[in-house]
């Protein structure tokens, strides 16, 4: 459990007052704006919490009224269903959507679903992504599947596609949905001689070849090719790796359940450094515009240690090259003083706020501070 000082609460109360001119300025094709807490069953707080009878629900009112009007809920976590699901066993930790969805339409809330594509904890290694090492697939939390895959995609697209069927969700959030790349500790630049840069298991590697018509004898022969001359048609395939995903995922959409809009996290590389985003993660803004509806950069600052200049920049940069709605996910208790008078003065109205648990778990006086600012 975290403890907040009076400090923190008022950067968190700059976050919500920011709230009220991004509809306006970055959101043009939503229908009002989106104020949101990420929920994860996983978390016991957040579990607990709408599992509870009515009486324990109250507190949804208050949020209702200082202004929260949606939720956002994972269809999976670790590999396990919060649905009862035809592929995934059931998750235990999960008082079950349909049961939490009936309580927020009671309560007047909107809510929408998180999907994460790649991201999968339980496959063998064998399927996990490997590093420019050719064989190392080590990782600490983030197991994510080779994007070149096909077994995976394919019943990654039928678990998707029972959730819309089933929810016929306002919006599906496509989350890790890139190649892997330690972002969180390697920060938002360019990949180095150090970095691990994923994928060059065998698939990835036929896959290239196949791409750019040139013979690789091994993943060494990839690394070199595509850290060398092969760079820029290296950043295609990868581009075009990742955008077929969503290609895919767009017309699964458009068959079950066509008002869905498409949501998709995105790594917060200023718009100017798309390169270096595509080649890091496989992500291209213009790509991925082409297939979603909505992008969700994942502005966590103290995590990337990012300045006021670097936050102005990519809000102000996004803001202008985006033909896509935008709905920026905020860990609200990381923001710096500046960076909250800044978005209190240029934007506002919708974001996504990571994550309800850690709002929960703060005593009964910070929630009140942080409600009573939004």
């Amino acid at each position: 459990m975290k403890k907040f000082t009076d400090t923190v609460v008022y950067k968190i109360g700059f976050v919500l007052i920011a709230g009220y001119m991004l509809y306006t300025t970055i959101s043009p094709l939503i229908d009002s704006p989106v104020k949101a807490f990420k929920c994860y069953f996983n978390d016991k707080t957040t579990s607990v919490f709408f599992a509870s009878g009515d009486s324990g629900l109250t507190y949804l009112d208050t949020l209702k009224e200082a202004g929260i009007n949606h939720f956002m809920f994972l269809s999976h976590e670790s590999d396990k269903a919060n649905f009862h699901s035809k592929y995934l066993e059931f998750n235990p930790n999960s008082p079950g959507l349909n049961s939490v969805f009936k309580k927020l339409d009671e309560h007047g809330f909107d809510y929408s679903i998180i999907f994460q594509f790649f991201y999968s904890p339980t496959i063998p290694d064998s399927l996990k992504q490997a590093d420019q090492y050719g064989d190392d697939r080590s990782t600490d939390w983030q197991s994510l599947a080779c994007p070149n895959d096909t077994n995976f995609i394919n019943n990654r697209l039928l678990l998707l596609e029972e959730v819309l069927s089933i929810f016929k969700p306002e919006i599906i959030h496509i989350d890790f949905l890139r190649f892997q790349y330690f972002w969180e500790e390697q920060g938002i630049t360019a990949p180095g001689d150090t970095s691990r840069v994923f994928c060059y298991c065998e698939r990835c590697q036929k896959s290239f070849a196949n791409y750019s018509g040139r013979k690789l004898k091994n993943y060494i022969d990839m690394h070199d090719y595509a850290f060398g001359i092969g760079r820029k048609i290296y950043l295609e395939w990868r581009s075009k790796t990742i955008s077929r995903v969503l290609s895919l995922i767009r017309d699964s959409r458009d068959r079950i359940s066509p008002k869905t809009q498409i949501s998709v996290n995105i790594v917060p590389y200023l718009p100017s450094n798309k390169n270096i985003m595509t080649f890091a993660t496989g992500q291209d803004i213009t790509e991925i515009s082409k297939y979603a509806d909505i992008l969700s950069p994942m502005l966590y600052s103290e995590i990337l240690n990012t300045d006021l200049q670097y936050f102005e920049k990519y809000m102000k940069g996004l803001a202008k090259t985006s033909k896509v709605d935008i709905i920026p996910s905020i860990e609200i208790y990381i923001y710096t003083v500046p960076e909250m008078i800044f978005l209190q003065k240029e934007f506002g109205g919708t974001y996504s706020l990571f994550h309800l648990g850690e709002f929960l778990e703060s005593d009964s006086g910070v929630r009140r501070t942080i409600l009573g600012f939004n």
